[in-house]
């Protein structure tokens, strides 16, 4: 790794799934040996001091396990959201550091995938409680053009990645002006609800719920390397206009997002629930993979086409004149 970079990145698939296996754990664990029972004993208990306790005993060696800090926790949660959505490569550990200025700065989570490098940092408290989260957002503000410079310098130019910064909370009250900050400095916010929606989410729909995650994160915001130039039919119904195209899904999940998108919490996934299930999706897929189409039509509404990443490239088809090109 060049010097943007402290720590190791996890590009491969396995090394993903293993660390993920860790990480889904809400304890930390370590296997104790001897070359005797008495001198395994003895390790035990001065294990047992330090506050860890048996997990399971084998003949010559124990695990021994401890309780995860509140903030490890929740690292963890948020690593397991950015793996579960199929970023394709994460930081390993909470080692990882990127280049500011003279200088590194720690970073608890990054994550990429093929247009995005999304940077989380997480800060959390035993009680709910309020802080202000002035300084952090501060902070973040003040380092994001060194960092995208150092993240821009190891990944490449090509293709240009939207940088996305999110602070996640666990028991924090956010202020009114704390949030205004966030909005102002486009760094998202995910709290107690919003983590636990995208935890859910990301059991549901595995990787296709990081595109509503991404949608959540950039919302308002413009994805150079998501432009797409499709050619479209204008016509008009009930007075209205509306347009036909057709596009690859791939493409679409990339720039959609559900209705729901602005009310990111637990509750929500209701919405899934009902309309989907595992076995149900695995049928799809068999289905799919197997040869099938489903040639149908999808609506999509576009409440304001300046936000569109879609260009739509209108054809005149005189020969249809059924289509009213305006």
């Amino acid at each position: 790794m060049g010097d943007e970079f402290s720590g190791e990145l996890l590009s491969s698939r396995d090394s993903i799934r293993k660390e993920l296996v860790e990480r889904k754990r809400r304890v930390t664990q370590e296997s104790i040996r001897a070359k005797n029972k008495d001198a395994l004993e003895k390790i035990k208990e001065a294990k047992e001091l330090q506050g860890w306790r048996v997990g399971k005993r084998y003949k010559l060696s124990i695990r021994m396990e401890t309780d995860k800090l509140a903030d490890e926790v929740l690292e963890d949660e948020l690593w397991t959201i950015a793996a579960k959505m199929g970023f394709h490569t994460l930081s390993k550990d909470r080692n990882f550091k990127i280049r500011v200025d003279s200088g590194y700065r720690q970073i608890d989570v990054l994550a990429k995938d093929d247009e995005s490098v999304i940077l989380i940092e997480c800060t959390q408290s035993e009680v709910p409680k309020k802080k202000s989260m002035l300084y952090l957002l501060d902070k973040i503000h003040a380092i994001k053009g060194m960092v995208a410079r150092s993240v821009v310098s190891h990944f490449g130019r090509q293709p240009k990645l939207k940088i996305g910064w999110v602070v996640a909370t666990r028991n924090i009250e956010w202020s009114t002006e704390d949030l205004r900050r966030a909005s102002d400095y486009k760094i998202a916010i995910l709290r107690d609800r919003q983590i636990d929606y995208f935890l859910g989410l990301t059991d549901h729909l595995k990787e296709a719920s990081r595109y509503q995650f991404l949608a959540y994160i950039f919302m308002d915001e413009d994805v150079a390397e998501l432009k797409l130039e499709i050619p479209a039919t204008r016509g008009q119904m009930g007075g209205r206009a509306f347009y036909n195209f057709v596009i690859a899904p791939s493409a679409l999940l990339k720039i959609c997002y559900v209705s729901h998108k602005a009310s990111a919490d637990i509750e929500s996934i209701d919405t899934y629930q009902r309309l989907m299930s595992n076995r149900r999706l695995n049928k799809i897929a068999e289905y799919i993979d197997s040869g099938g189409q489903f040639p149908t039509n999808i609506v999509i509404n576009i409440p304001d086409f300046s936000d569109l990443f879609v260009r739509l490239v209108f054809m005149r088809l005189s020969r249809l004149p059924s289509v009213k090109v305006l």
